[in-house]
């Protein structure tokens, strides 16, 4: 409400006629394919739209690199004025060209927000992980989360015991498809159902059909699970920073 309010106070002392407006609530400003700002480009594309107003720089985005591309190159390729109102810069204005040189030290410094965000969570994240704390969003089949400490886990004693059985019957001798043949039998839910079955908003890539069968490899991702003797893994995957989403694994 308050960027709404500023804008358009702005644009009307320029006389300036806003034709849309386009919000990105929930996204991150490293992000530039969030849909609202897309939409924007869609416009200024079309030719629907010849000017862009934002509070200041940080809400065109949080990314260095890109805020400045599009403020100093492809803005000014489009034809598209570009005003930031509380840092004062107007391309149409003959100043403009002196902003130069400030508009890469404010982009820089709002960068540095999700840098220090992304640096201080990874540390917090990393210490509680040494301290055993669970820090997952989901829980391993036959676990749960302590209703009264969230960073702890606790045997679910319905699912627990289907774990129990698994092992039970592959050390009296069965398959891992004989295994999944009798847990089918009992109509024993898979892993991914169950956790739906308690209201949990869980996506598996494992997970195919509405309702999901127990398979050998099902009954092996849970034999050789080594959290199912008592060791926490956690932290597995990363990334290389909180510019860059590809995952590594770590060792």
């Amino acid at each position: 409400t308050n960027q709404r309010m500023i804008n358009q106070t702005h644009a009307d002392s320029l006389s300036i006629e806003i034709v849309a407006e386009k919000i990105d609530d929930g996204y991150t400003g490293t992000n530039f394919q969030r849909p609202g700002f897309q939409e924007m480009m869609q416009l200024l594309r079309a030719g629907k739209a010849n000017c862009v107003i934002v509070k200041d720089l940080s809400r065109l985005g949080r990314d260095f690199t890109e805020v400045l591309n599009y403020v100093q190159r492809i803005f000014p390729e489009m034809g598209v004025r570009f005003i930031s109102v509380m840092d004062a810069y107007d391309s149409a204005s003959e100043n403009s060209q002196n902003d130069y040189l400030s508009l890469p030290i404010k982009s820089l410094i709002n960068e540095s927000y999700p840098a220090n965000t992304s640096i201080s969570i990874r540390g917090t994240l990393n210490s509680m992980r040494k301290e055993g704390l669970f820090v997952t969003a989901f829980t391993y089949y036959g676990f749960k989360k302590d209703p009264q400490d969230r960073h702890r886990i606790i045997i679910d004693p319905v699912a627990g015991g289907v774990v129990r059985d698994i092992f039970r019957l592959k050390l009296s001798g069965y398959s891992q498809d004989g295994i999944a043949v009798y847990l089918e039998k009992k109509g024993i839910l898979t892993p991914a159902d169950y956790k739906v079955s308690q209201g949990i908003n869980f996506k598996t890539p494992f997970k195919k059909y509405a309702r999901s069968n127990w398979t050998a490899q099902a009954v092996g991702r849970i034999l050789s699970n080594v959290s199912y003797t008592g060791v926490l893994i956690q932290g597995r995957t990363t990334t290389p920073n909180f510019k860059v989403k590809k995952i590594i694994q770590k060792p």
